[in-house]
Formats: structure tokens, sequence, C-alpha cells
């Protein structure tokens, strides 16, 4: 037996194999060492947290977004307390049969809810989202008293944005929404976090880093179905910082009464500081359908109607300027020596371009004009001649010059820029060269012309400011939560080096287009007081030569109306751009709109 032992002790092939489990097992001893060592050190911290989030809830508690302001001192937008539906998507339990209970309850659409909370519970599990707001007393309790039916959801009292003057103010300020995970980003130096209502449009947007308050947090203790049980801490929230605007509201409610019915846009600026006194643009919307968060059926609605509501014409609506556009060819083409002032030529009513004719809008024709009788009475057959003369190289380096094709600058989300006409621009997007035709009725304002109202108006607001282009500021000044300050100041894009004699010639002839007898923007005109401006009829569509009544045109192919104009004439405090889509003759209808406007600002400056 001893000598059995001895040979097997002596098998080398044992052997080995003995010292291959040895090793295999002091190095899955150490694999585990490693591990519990990652698990119970290294990690200690997540896995912790997780442990204490099974059991210990942190629920932000809202800061109020800060008031907004016009220049005045009326509030624009506040925050409103409300009872609030919210779900921590971790505690969900059945969520479908949860949220069929709660149906009967709170009228909310099951399928959006439902894909909000699955979309939470990959992003953010124990976060809080909000499910509804604005619940009522009778919703509360009822929801309050079924809370073990419902694990997962609660009830949160916040303050929730308010607009006051609802689509007043709705493309000045913009509107909130739940913060997207881009919106993390975008705002993660303000403190944003998962369920937070941030800007999504408007001042609200750009100037989320004043409004932006800084939330308060309850840590609450759960049970296994999420059930609150008791309070373990609570901090404060900083509601959000003031915004003042330079807009004025009494002016803004007079733009809304004038394009009542209508779709169109009305601006107003101090052309000297560039200081917005009005940004209202027709037809508007309730910035509150957002605030307490918009259904599905609500915004499609908004975005299927016709006449868009939710765009902000004054900064996105791109038009043909029209005859708006005739001052500035006119001073470009005084400066640059193609024409003098004393420069005339023969308007018959109509203008032959190779096979092509070209009507002016006055049918028996002008005579023989001037540059002085063209901007008054608005010849087309002249500024066909000038823009030939001229050249469409000039037409759209002057433009460009003027800001037409850059956009303000205004201290907006989402401005779009202008189109300027130029051979380039036809040749890229239609891969066609540029015709003489195109010059004429690039001369007028039309075809590749596409400017937005705010632009129309700072190009002119240079015409009677010295040439200054000057960036409008809807915003006067901003103080955070914190008490920084942050003061908006005039700021001026570019000088334009223009004979400041020229400059004085076209603004005494806007004067005479609203004072002179032959004007076109006599509609304009205000009793004792210098009024200077210019009208627009920019074209859609094209009709037949022989015209139609102007009642038997459809809408959507009418004329739109333009009115640009300034006041007082000699020491211009205010300059108002208005159009009104469809609307017709710029004289007709523009005019009498501009003339209300500046009424009313000196009526409110008189009123101190």
């Amino acid at each position: 037996m001893i000598q059995r032992i001895r040979q097997f002790e002596r098998d080398p092939e044992v052997n080995r194999r003995l010292r291959v489990f040895y090793v295999a097992a002091i190095v899955i001893f150490f694999l585990l060492t490693l591990r519990l060592y990652y698990l119970q050190v290294i990690k200690y911290r997540h896995f912790y947290s997780l442990s204490e989030e099974n059991r210990v809830r942190l629920r932000p508690v809202r800061a109020p977004r800060g008031l907004i302001l016009d220049r005045n001192g009326e509030i624009l937008a506040d925050s409103k307390p409300a009872f609030q539906l919210v779900c921590t998507p971790y505690d969900v339990v059945d969520l479908e049969g949860e949220l069929r209970f709660l149906l009967e309850i709170v009228d909310m659409d099951l399928k959006e809810v439902a894909e909000k909370i699955q979309q939470a519970k990959k992003d953010n599990p124990f976060g809080s989202i909000n499910i509804a707001t604005d619940l009522t007393y009778e919703q509360v309790s009822a929801i309050e008293t079924n809370l073990e039916q419902v694990p997962g959801f609660s009830i949160s009292y916040e303050a929730r944005r308010n607009y006051p003057l609802g689509f007043l103010v709705a493309h000045a300020l913009g509107y909130v929404g739940e913060s997207s995970i881009d919106d993390l980003k975008n705002f993660k130096d303000f403190g944003v976090i998962f369920g937070d209502y941030v800007g999504k449009t408007g001042v609200e947007r750009m100037m989320e880093g004043v409004l932006h308050g800084r939330d308060g947090v309850r840590r609450l203790e759960v049970d296994a179905l999420g059930r609150e049980k008791k309070e373990l801490d609570f901090k404060n929230p900083d509601q959000g910082g003031i915004l003042y605007l330079n807009l004025d509201i009494e002016m803004q409610r007079e733009a809304a009464r004038l394009l009542e019915g209508d779709a169109g846009a009305i601006f107003a600026m101090n052309p000297k500081t560039g200081e917005v006194y009005v940004l209202y643009s027709s037809p508007s919307y309730d910035p509150n359908l957002f605030a307490r968060g918009i259904r599905v059926k609500e915004w499609n609605a908004l975005l299927n109607d016709r006449k868009k509501p939710l765009q902000n014409r004054v900064i996105q609506g791109l038009y043909a300027p029209g005859s708006t556009i005739k001052p500035i060819i006119a001073l470009f083409s005084l400066q640059e020596g193609f024409v003098s002032t004393e420069t005339e030529f023969y308007c018959p009513g109509e203008f032959k371009v190779a096979n092509s004719k070209f009507r002016c809008w006055k049918r028996g024709g002008h005579g023989d004009v001037n540059m002085w009788k063209a901007i008054v009475e608005s010849c087309d057959i002249y500024f066909y001649n000038l823009g030939l003369t001229s050249g469409i190289n000039n037409i759209s380096r002057w433009s460009i010059l003027f800001g037409l094709n850059e956009g303000t600058g205004i201290d907006l989300p989402a401005e779009k820029k202008g189109i300027v006409p130029s051979r380039a621009l036809k040749r890229e997007r239609f891969g066609q060269r540029w015709f003489h035709g195109d010059t004429v009725v690039a001369s007028i304002g039309q075809g590749y012309f596409a400017i937005t109202p705010q632009e129309l108006a700072v190009a002119y607001s240079a015409l009677v400011n010295g040439g200054k282009l000057v960036k409008p500021m809807l915003v006067r000044k901003g103080i955070t939560h914190e008490g920084d300050e942050r003061i908006h100041e005039v700021s001026v894009r570019r000088e334009l080096l223009v004979d400041q004699e020229k400059l004085t010639l076209i603004k005494k002839a806007l004067q005479a287009v609203v004072e002179d007898r032959k004007g076109t923007g006599r509609r304009a005109d205000v009793l004792d007081m210098g009024i200077g401006g210019k009208t627009g009829t920019a074209q859609v569509v094209s009709l037949p030569e022989k015209g139609i009544p102007e009642e038997e045109v459809a809408y959507y192919k009418k004329d739109h109306a333009w009115f640009v104009g300034f006041a007082p004439a000699d020491d211009p405090e205010i300059c108002v751009a208005v159009i009104v889509e469809h609307g017709g003759s710029g004289g007709e209808v523009a005019a009498p709109l501009f003339r209300a406007m500046v009424r009313r600002y000196f009526s409110l400056k008189e009123a101190g």
C-alpha cells in the first residue's frame, strides 16, 4: 500500500494537474477579491445612491420664472400657483392601468402621456415629470385619496408660468415648455434639470439666464410603492430675475386693434437708439397653452392654420418690399452719380424691354418725371429707367449695405434674413442667367426681393438718422436672481458713407409723400406734425393686363399693403413698418394704420 502511494505521489501528470488547480483557485480568489473591492470601495457611492433612491426621493421644487415687464412696469409674464399631477417613472407598477384610472379624473391624451413616461423612464427614471397642470381641488382630492391605486404618481404644488395678456405679447415673449435633452445641454450653466420649464421661443428663450431661477428640493422617504412617508429635508427655491423690455404695451394694444382680423405685422422702433416699442404679428396665439402643456390637437390646429399664427411675421415674414425700396435706390443713384435730382425720364404709363411690357401703377402715366416727383408720386417707370441705368449689381450691393439680407441682430431667436436679388442668386437657385427684365422688376422691389418688416424699418431708420444701421433692442435690461444687472446698450452695426445732403433730400421727399396733395401716402398724415414715409403695394401674383375689379380678386392673390414711415420729420423719434397681407393698396390700407400708431405714440408721450 505504501509503495502504491509513493508511486502516485511521484506521478508527474498528477502533480501538474494539482498545480494547475492551485493556480486556478488562487486566480479566482484574487478576481473575487478585486470584484468585491470594486463594488464595495470604488463603486460604493454609486450603489449607495441606488439603495438610497429605493427609499428616498429627491423631488425638485421648481423655481418660479422671473417677471417680464414692459417699459412702464406693466407685468407681461409672471407665475401663478397651480396643482400638478407628476410622475416618477421608476415607481410606476402598471402604467396602462394607472393611466386609465387617472383618466377618469384628469383630462389627458392617454397615448401621449404613456409615451412621455416611457421616454422619461429611459432618460431619468427617478426624476419627476409633469403630467397635468391646473388641477382643481376636486381633482386633487380624488387623486390624493386613491394614491395606493396609482404608485409612481403624486400631486405637486408649483408655480406655473402665466401670461396675463395672452396673445398680445406672444411673439415678443415667446412661450415655455418642458426641458428637452437639447435644452439640458444648452442651458446647463443656468441649473436647468430634467422636468424644468424653459424658454422655447422669444425673449423667454433668449434671456433664460435671467429668467431661470434656482430650484429647491424636497428630500422624502418613500415606501416600496413610492408613497411618501415623511419629509427628511427641504430647500427653498430662488425665483428667477426680472426682465425689463423696451416694449410699450399700450402701443402694442393699438397694433393688435388695428390688425384685428387681418394677417400682417406692425413694428415700431426708435431710429436713433433701436428701442423696440411695438412688435406685433397677426394673427397671434395664446402662450398660456404651452405653459400648461399644449395638447396634440391644439398643437396641430395651430400648425395647420393657413394664416400661420405661430409665425412671427415681424422677424420671419419675408415679403417683396414693393415701392418701399425706391428711396434706397434713389439715394445710391445720387450717391454714385448715375443721375442728378434734375434728371428726368418720361412716363407714358408703360415701359418696354425686349419683348416684355411693364406698366406704371398710373395707367395714363406721369409725363416728365424727376427724382422728387418719382418718389412723391411713386412713379414706377422712372425707377425702371433708374434701375437699368444703375444696374443690378449696384441695386444688390446697396441693398446689402442697408442690411436687407443679413437680419438685424434683434434679441430674439430664429430671425430670418432677407433675400436680395443678384445675378449669382438667380444662377445658383434657378440655373438661369440674368435679364434686363429682372432688373426692371427689382427696381420697384419685386421679383427676387424678400425682406422682413423689421429689416425695412432699420433701413428707413438709417435714412433718417444720418446713415446708421442701429440694432433693434427688445430688452432694456435684466437682473438675475443673484442680483447681476445686464443692461442692453445702443449698438450701431454699421455706418453708411453717404452724403448727408443727399440723405436730407431723400428725407424731405419722403415727407412730401405724406404731405403733398399728389403724394401716395396722404392717408398717413397727422395734422400739425411733420410725417415722412413711403407706401408700397407688393404684387403677389401677376393678374391679367386689363385688370379685374379688386372685389373679384381672390384673397390670397391680392397685393400686400406696405407703409414705412417716421415722425416727426425734422427730428424722428419713431419709425414704424406696417404690412397687411393681401390688403391691397399700401396708400389705402397700410398708411392709415401707420397714422394711428403715430398718434398713439405722441398721445402717450404727452400723457407722461
